[in-house]
């Protein structure tokens, strides 16, 4: 066992204050609720009950409001009947450049000189996981919520990835912070391996990498950042590292700050591996005197920034460090930026495109010692756009209608034997009609309650279905709609609905399944995201149930009894759909009673794929999973031939692209527009389609 420590040589605490506290797994963020004309009361007062007051009321554009309101809370507020929807405010801005950028950022992305601004791709690092291997990550606020769960290996009592040292913390906010951080959208990963003194020992290193092969997403573009350094070569440690580049995963390793041969210090005599030296903004190698500056030689790949570093510290404080501890961090974003646009790059086409595209000749010659002299350039290193491919596709429009008409017109050939309606106010008719309608082999079409939306009559009038089937009493679509569709089919029109959401669901599932069939799906039906994953991977096979999360509601009980299926799969965690309900369920078939879940939304819509489709499947649609309409027709759509997957707001990406990753499926569709599926998680999908 050989102990290591951070490569820090100067730390220097700023007066400046870093903002905020840990964000909350689901934060409040700005929203906009709208609602029907004259039910403003009615919603205030339940705003009011959740503890949230409006911040703006619209008097010309809406019916409705602002506010701040949780995942949750939207949820809730979209099962009104009084609420039309309650969607998340987008991000919005012209360019992705970072003015008044700290000088290490407004060096790096230009061959000479500094402008004050440091610009980026706009991808930033989006999907990407970057291992700190340190003394932890404090979570800050302006990580944005991007610090994912870790592990301490460290032994010492304390039992948390928290940073205690401030190392780890500096490092993690050059990599990924949003206002030092050179990939803006990636994810940390904090693995605790240093003590709060700095000092470990190489056993506890091994393990973190020990941890990241073992726990590392399949499909999903990773970075170990290593500012670590110790003067006695641990071989078992540098095979791990190994073990972990030949992986796949790109290694970045610091110099050393012994003002010697590179060669000497470990692990960044790694051939493999990415190792950075420190270097001045004059453009030079940082020395400080014969003991202390950055390590050099022929070992080095390139230099980075690590004079005088400003990056967030564990206290909440901005903190100034030197070393190459520092300058290796602004390498393992650049890794990011590079991977976000190329998540397949192995870490040898990684580490040459890094090379390839530094800025060449800008160093001083003096002191170089046989080191290349090549300077970290993000701009000239990206890596090129996703390779163009027809087999990645956007259905969207203008709102939740005009998308529900062109997944259908992008699916569905004309004289399909029926079409499902549903309220686009609300999610719960539509997602218990998306495996009936795949049965069927038609789209699920949503109007307005009280109205059929221009772009849904052009569809049905395209589709001429021979029958049409109306999801949900008259209170979801008002008899003036159920008559008007009848112009749209030669066919019956007929109503499958009940007294709530579970009878309603109850009710589809006893007109479309025969007793026996092979599975059936239950999910809460208080949201929306776990019964989608459920009502693509059904396929037609069997109904998507829904349930209250402590009792099966007695309809759903009924036809689960006259159903009586060969198994029963559960959507979604303990915190939706509660042990005593999966118990129960053991009742209703002579088959296997399984949960599939995850951590959150997306990770149970992986989950649910990865269970459910081979690789290979023949498509996988995307979808936002912070609002429901752009998936509902999604779902019908897929028909089982593939998985209804969700990204979030900028950084919930990772579970659907790494499932993308293992699935390679034949055509990826994105559902909705640019604020549904934003542009660099589109623009990367061409990465992920078989080929």
């Amino acid at each position: 066992v050989v102990s290591f420590a951070v490569l820090t040589a100067l730390v220097a605490g700023g007066g400046t204050t870093a903002a905020g506290a840990t964000p909350g797994e689901d934060a409040a963020a700005p929203h906009t609720i709208e609602v029907a004309p004259g039910a403003e009361g009615l919603v205030r007062q339940e705003l009011a009950e959740m503890g949230v007051t409006p911040d703006y009321e619209f008097t010309a554009t809406a019916d409705g409001f602002t506010a701040e309101l949780t995942e949750a809370q939207a949820d809730r507020l979209e099962t009104l009947p009084a609420v039309e929807s309650a969607e998340p405010a987008r991000p919005i801005g012209i360019l992705d450049t970072q003015d008044r950028a700290p000088w290490s950022l407004d060096r790096i992305d230009q061959v000479s000189g500094t402008d004050g601004r440091y610009t980026y791709p706009s991808s930033a690092g989006l999907g990407v996981r970057v291992y700190v291997v340190d003394t932890g990550v404090t979570p800050l606020a302006d990580f944005g919520g991007r610090v994912a769960p870790g592990a301490d290996f460290t032994g010492d009592g304390r039992n948390t990835t928290a940073d205690c040292q401030g190392h780890g913390t500096h490092v993690a906010g050059t990599i990924a912070s949003q206002t030092y951080g050179v990939a803006k959208r990636a994810t940390i990963v904090p693995l605790r391996a240093l003590r709060c003194d700095g000092n470990g020992v190489t056993s506890d290193v091994h393990k973190a990498v020990d941890w990241v092969l073992t726990h590392h997403p399949a499909g999903t573009p990773g970075v170990i950042n290593l500012s670590i350094g110790g003067a006695e070569v641990d071989r078992s440690l540098e095979a791990a590292i190994q073990a972990a580049i030949d992986a796949g995963i790109t290694v970045v390793a610091a110099a050393g700050n012994n003002n010697g041969d590179a060669s000497r210090v470990s692990p960044a005599d790694i051939d493999d591996a990415i190792t950075v030296a420190a270097s001045t903004g004059a453009d030079a190698r940082w020395v400080d005197d014969a003991q202390n500056g950055s390590n050099w030689g022929p070992q080095v790949d390139l230099f980075a920034p690590g004079t005088a570093i400003r990056s967030l510290y564990f206290d909440g404080r901005v903190a100034l460090m030197t070393g190459t501890s520092m300058a290796a961090p602004h390498v393992a974003g650049a890794v990011a930026l590079y991977l976000a646009n190329a998540p397949t790059a192995s870490p040898a086409a990684v580490a040459a495109a890094l090379r390839s595209g530094a800025s060449a000749g800008v160093l001083s010659a003096a002191g170089l010692n046989g080191s290349p002299n090549l300077l970290l350039n993000v701009r000239a290193a990206l890596a090129p756009a996703a390779p163009a491919t027809n087999a990645v596709a956007r259905a969207g429009g203008r709102d939740r209608y005009e998308t529900s008409a062109a997944v259908s017109a992008a699916t569905f050939d004309p004289g399909v034997a029926v079409a499902y309606v549903a309220t686009g106010a609300q999610f719960p008719d539509a997602l218990s009609g998306a495996s009936a309608a795949a049965h069927d082999d038609g789209p699920v079409l949503l109007v307005r309650p009280t109205a059929i939306p221009p772009a849904i009559g052009a569809e049905l009038g395209r589709l001429r279905p021979r029958a049409i089937v109306v999801l949900g009493g008259e209170g979801a679509v008002a008899p003036a709609v159920y008559s008007a569709l009848g112009a749209y089919t030669d066919g019956a029109v007929t109503r499958l609905g009940g007294a709530d959401r579970y009878a309603t669901a109850a009710a589809i599932s006893a007109a479309t399944f025969a007793a026996g069939a092979p599975v059936a799906y239950l999910a809460t039906g208080a949201s929306y995201p776990d019964a989608l994953a459920g009502g693509a991977a059904a396929g037609g096979t069997g109904p998507v149930l829904l349930t209250a999360k402590a009792t099966i509601p007695p309809a759903v009980a009924a036809e689960l009894a006259r159903l009586r299926p060969r198994r029963i799969v559960v959507l979604g965690g303990e915190g939706t759909v509660a042990p005593a309900v999966v118990t129960a369920l053991r009742a209703y078939t002579d088959g296997a009673v399984t949960r599939l879940g995850g951590a959150d939304r997306y990770a149970t819509a992986a989950a649910v794929s990865a269970a459910t489709f081979a690789g290979g499947a023949a498509v996988a649609y995307l979808a936002t999973g912070t609002d429901f309409p752009d998936a509902l027709s999604g779902a019908a759509a897929a028909g089982g031939a593939g998985p209804v997957l969700l990204v979030g707001r900028d950084g919930n990406v990772g579970p659907a692209l790494a499932e993308l990753g293992r699935l390679r499926p034949g055509r990826i569709v994105a559902l909705g527009g640019e604020a549904s599926v934003g542009r660099p998680v589109f623009d990367a999908l061409g990465w992920y389609v078989a080929r």
